[in-house]
């Protein structure tokens, strides 16, 4: 489930392991400015195992190939 909060846009989201554990988390994408955005888990449960907030990944786009000079 997608949902839009100010610049931030949070996914929630449930499966399955390849194991058969239940899986339940919210990831969050912050739009920083049109080149930039950062995505973290928040509220991650593997199996019933609490795990901690990861730490925010940077994405950046990347700028467009030089072009070749013509003599």
């Amino acid at each position: 489930l997608w949902t839009q909060d100010g610049n931030q846009w949070l996914l929630t989201s449930a499966g399955v392991t390849g194991k058969g554990e239940s899986v339940t988390a919210t990831a969050v994408f912050t739009i920083i400015d049109e080149e930039m955005i950062t995505w973290q888990y928040r509220s991650l449960i593997i199996g019933g195992d609490v795990r901690g907030d990861n730490e925010p990944v940077t994405m950046v786009r990347l700028p467009p190939a030089p072009m070749p000079v013509s003599n």
